[in-house]
């Protein structure tokens, strides 16, 4: 048996003897799940020009910072499986590692992975620098890049999702894709075995024996909307089959024998015993997500729904139970209110009598289509250290569909549109992102961010790039820092857009070139708003 690899931007592991891959999911087939691993969620292949990306997803039961550190910390990477790793943790910077305990880092066999974009405890992008003497897929590896990302799904829960982009049309690359297709969700699996915790299990336990003291009679409970509406609802909590799930369902207003509102069924999964649930509306729509312990007596659900018109939602749902007397239901319309403790409706449950009978890609956006899939990063220019606690975060929701806000971001048409100058910006790793702020008549290297590259991206998703300062900061512009913009749709119609600005130096005028960015990112994103909102009022004029 030949050692594992863990090669391009996603650390990637999967034995180089052959192995029997599992049919390619078809273009445009969210739905399609690992046979391995039922945890294991295999979004799609999506194919944009001359190539195609494979995105997988699974939940660890572990929180974003203790995740965070496998991919960034020497000793964390070595859980991943190598003997030996050292992790050089910058725009730039390499990750070696080695599978034989004999061997070393500077030898034929060992391997090499490049950062090339990051974004704090959410984003990391890689691709391979040098893959070992006796990789078997000699050029193909060479345009593809893979891009990791963190998503917090409660306290001690994380939504991992690996994103592997760039592969060809031709044979080898798709020899290759199908390779790393079953290491892809080798990886994931053996990672979420190694971080899931007896602390997590506990509280999941804990959790359930909570849901589970709601079975029995039914509740009922009302609520006063902003509007002045009342509304009321009754809801049943039962055992399903083994008492091995919950099956909870809610009727609004007067309960009868028709259909609930809402139809879920919840259960612990056997691997992990992380909770889960599934969720159908009357309206069609889905929800799904995770049910975590916040307290001795609360547990918040992790609300992600689609609906039957395609818009998605990101919301919370927590139950503080103080049962057998009652039950408190608060719904968040975002993590910051859940912070904050804003739920937009509040009811509180109690026992009403008799039980009610019982009744009886999600698709990525379209997105313009990237040229060539990669080209040299001059990374010698990222010289800051990734922890440095200079950072840049600012946000906006943009009256857009997540496809038009990418698109005028990633084209040079799209920057016209927003900011009213001149650009060069090709989509593909290593594309210029270049950025005419200054009189088109000054010379060279002083009329904008002349230099910056296309770092990663994901279609509609994500877009990271290289960033220089100002020309009056002369020596900090010799430099590169990295600005990463996260898509995530709000509804049909709107896009939260998130911008954050890391790897700042720490001496010189690096400090003055933070203060200027974390006024000038905030204008940007007011001017991005701006144009989408003239957009839409043009449109309603018009009709």
């Amino acid at each position: 048996m030949l050692p594992l690899l863990a090669l391009t931007a996603a650390l990637l592991l999967a034995p180089l003897e052959p192995v029997a891959a599992p049919p390619s999911p078809k273009a445009d087939s969210p739905k399609s799940q690992s046979d391995r691993d039922p945890k294991m969620s295999i979004i799609g292949v999506i194919t944009s020009g001359d190539s195609s990306s494979a995105i997988v997803e699974t939940v660890i039961d572990a929180p974003v910072k203790r995740v965070w550190e496998v991919f960034t910390t020497s000793e964390g990477f070595t859980s991943l499986g190598p003997a030996k790793a050292n992790v050089d943790f910058r725009v730039g910077g390499l990750i070696k590692s080695t599978y034989d305990p004999n061997g070393s880092l500077d030898d034929n066999n060992h391997i090499e992975n490049e950062i090339i974009a990051f974004d704090p405890e959410r984003m990391i992008s890689f691709r391979i620098h040098k893959p070992p003497a006796t990789f078997p897929y000699p050029n193909a590896w060479k345009s593809t890049w893979s891009v990791v990302t963190l998503e917090p799904v409660g306290p001690d829960r994380t939504r991992l999702r690996l994103a592997m982009l760039g592969f060809g049309k031709d044979e080898e690359s798709q020899k290759m894709h199908k390779f790393f297709e079953v290491g892809n969700a080798k990886t994931m699996q053996s990672l979420r075995q190694k971080l899931g915790s007896d602390e997590a299990r506990s509280k999941s336990e804990k959790a359930w024996k909570l849901l589970t003291g709601l079975v029995g009679d039914s509740w009922k409970g009302c609520s006063t909307l902003e509007d002045g509406q009342k509304v009321c609802a009754t809801t049943l909590w039962t055992y399903g089959p083994r008492e091995k799930s919950l099956i909870f369902s809610i009727w609004l207003n007067e309960a009868s024998t028709k259909s609930p509102h809402i139809h879920q069924v919840i259960s612990p999964e056997p691997a992990t015993g992380a909770i889960v649930y599934t969720a159908v509306d009357d309206g069609g729509n889905i929800m799904s997500g995770h049910v975590t312990l916040t307290t001795d007596d609360t547990v918040t659900m992790d609300w992600n729904s689609e609906h039957a018109d395609g818009a998605k939602f990101h919301q919370f749902v927590t139950l503080q139970i103080t049962a057998p007397e009652a039950y408190i239901q608060r719904n968040y319309g975002s993590a910051a209110d859940l912070a904050a403790n804003k739920p937009w409706i509040e009811v509180t449950y109690r026992h009403p009598g008799p039980a009610p009978s019982a009744p009886g890609s999600s698709a990525e956006p379209a997105t313009p289509t990237p040229g060539k899939p990669t080209s040299m990063i001059d990374t010698n220019l990222f010289e800051a250290d990734g922890r440095s606690d200079l950072i840049v975060k600012t946000d906006a929701v943009i009256d857009a569909p997540t496809d038009k806000v990418f698109q005028a971001w990633t084209t040079a048409e799209g920057i016209r549109s927003f900011l009213d100058i001149d650009s060069k910006v090709e989509l593909r790793v290593g594309g210029p992102f270049e950025l005419y702020f200054g009189d088109t008549t000054a010379p060279e290297g002083q009329r904008g961010s002349e230099g910056c590259q296309v770092l990663c991206f994901i279609p509609g998703r994500m877009l990271s790039f290289s960033w220089n300062a100002p020309p009056k900061f002369a020596a900090e512009r010799a430099r590169r820092s990295c600005v990463t913009l996260l898509f995530s749709p709000v509804d049909h119609d709107k896009t939260h857009v998130e911008l954050t600005q890391s790897g700042f130096g720490t001496g010189g005028q690096w400090p003055q070139v933070h203060q200027y960015f974390s006024s000038a990112w905030p204008q940007v994103l007011d001017a991005l708003k701006e144009y989408f909102q003239s957009q839409s009022s043009g449109a309603a004029r018009s009709k």
